[in-house]
């Protein structure tokens, strides 16, 4: 009878180790398909996003290109007293702002599209354009503008507007790529505007 009862408590004792595994392999079996199948419901959404709201930044690069090499013919042959960039590729809120300042007094010292008062020689290289946010761009811009090979960065934060019938991406701020703790342009006329106020 004892061993009978031994050999009834150890059959149990087994049954109950192998149920126990069992339960802990399905479980985790549970928790990996759980796991995969959200990440591939994450990405699913992801790319669908991207395809459908995500502007392609080679098209960016492109327009920065021809915005640029518009702006270096008119500036190269002497042509800008007729010709505004401003009204072609500044943003709505940029053009605002370039409109509070005065015209008897010099606010902003440089030119926003070099960041330089003055160069030897004007050329675009080429530009580097990441995201900054769904609608908005930061695109650093290499320019040659002496006669030595060394490029010359400026960063414009561009956003996408649509003016008069047409949708693109058009500039709402610019500022020195080489020293990125420098005011960009639109803290210096917004710094003018505020100390005007306060006068």
């Amino acid at each position: 009878m004892k061993s009978e009862f031994a050999i009834i408590c150890i059959t149990a004792a087994m049954l109950c180790c192998c149920s126990s595994r069992r339960g802990q392999t399905d479980v985790s079996v549970q928790n990996d398909s759980l796991s995969v199948g959200t990440e591939e419901m994450k990405d699913a959404g992801n790319s669908t996003l991207d395809n459908d709201e995500l502007p392609n930044l080679a098209d960016i690069e492109k327009r920065v290109a021809e915005m640029y090499d518009d702006i270096i013919e008119h500036y190269n042959t002497d042509s800008i007293s007729n010709w505004d960039s401003h009204e072609l590729y500044f943003s709505d809120s940029l053009k605002w702002l370039y409109s509070q300042l005065p015209d008897d007094e010099e606010v902003v010292e440089v030119d926003p599209w070099t960041w330089t008062q003055d160069y030897d020689t004007l050329a675009y290289i080429g530009a580097d354009v990441k995201m900054a946010a769904q609608d908005t761009v930061i695109a650093t811009v290499h320019l040659l503008l002496w006669h030595e090979n060394h490029s010359y960065p400026v960063v414009l934060r561009m956003v996408k507007e649509k003016h008069s019938d047409k949708t693109d991406w058009y500039v709402d701020d610019t500022s020195n790529g080489e020293h990125p703790n420098w005011p960009s342009v639109t803290d210096e006329i917004r710094d003018y505007i505020k100390n005007d106020k306060e006068k």
